[in-house]
């Protein structure tokens, strides 16, 4: 098996096991918080050209229903830089 795993056998990050952490969370009744990239500003990284009013204003959303990143196969113009950026985003995914 190659060092990101697969669709059906995802490698696992820092050990953390989806299914796990899934039936754990629907057990308890309780939405997920990943403590290795929690929805605060330590999850922005550094950011210079953004003040800490404009960091303030960041808003940290979860997708409803049954969200897809990719419905019809794979491209590299799936996903934009925009303003933030995605770069630990694109770097977790992969």
């Amino acid at each position: 098996m190659a060092n990101g795993g697969s669709p059906s056998n995802p490698a696992k990050f820092k050990n953390q096991d989806f299914a796990q952490i899934k039936a754990d969370c629907l057990r308890k009744g309780e939405l997920f918080v990943d403590n290795e990239f929690p929805p605060n500003g330590l999850s922005l990284g550094d950011l210079p050209d953004m003040s800490s009013s404009q960091e303030s204003e960041v808003k940290w959303l979860r997708p409803k229903d049954k969200p897809a990143f990719c419905t019809d196969g794979m491209s590299r113009f799936d996903f934009g830089q925009g303003d933030v950026g995605k770069q630990n985003f694109l770097a977790y995914s992969q």
